[in-house]
């Protein structure tokens, strides 16, 4: 019974290695592949298996209002996807993934702005430590690769 309880641990362990040499992988493969072709490609796989997955389950097609459909294709697909992969040509795998996951960061700032949100108690001074790091990762005062790096914090902010 005590073995149950390592195996959330080892899921996770796992995950994050697959999920971290995934960013290899998929700078290895712009090698041979562009990377908005890439984007497109990997979408339309995702897709397929969605379709899939939602036929098995007996669950509708039909495509919802487009008035949703539209914006977040848009910013997820391909603001989010297009930009991760175009950032991945010009930087390093390493460095475009940090700078694409900051998202946190973005939807805090983004949620005060438009929403209306207010940021208080630790959230400040985490936000403030955060915008510290992402000014340590993009190093502005030694900008290499800087359009591989623009490009993988609009994909976070996407």
């Amino acid at each position: 019974m005590k073995d149950l309880k390592l195996y959330p641990a080892l899921a996770l362990f796992f995950l994050s290695l697959i999920w971290g040499y995934n960013w290899v992988v998929m700078k290895g493969a712009l090698a041979d592949c562009p990377p908005l072709l890439f984007a497109a490609l990997r979408v339309l796989g995702g897709a397929v298996v969605l379709f899939a997955i939602l036929r098995a389950m007996g669950r509708p097609l039909r495509m919802p209002p487009l008035r949703y459909v539209f914006p977040l294709g848009l910013l997820q697909s391909t603001g989010f996807v297009g930009c991760t992969l175009w950032a991945l040509e010009y930087g390093s795998a390493g460095k475009t993934a940090i700078l694409v996951y900051m998202m946190p960061i973005w939807l805090v700032l983004l949620s005060s702005v438009f929403l209306g949100e207010r940021i208080r108690g630790l959230e400040k001074p985490a936000l403030g430590l955060s915008l510290v790091g992402l000014l340590l990762i993009l190093d502005p005062l030694n900008i290499k690769g800087g359009t591989g790096l623009l490009l993988a914090v609009l994909s976070g902010i996407f």
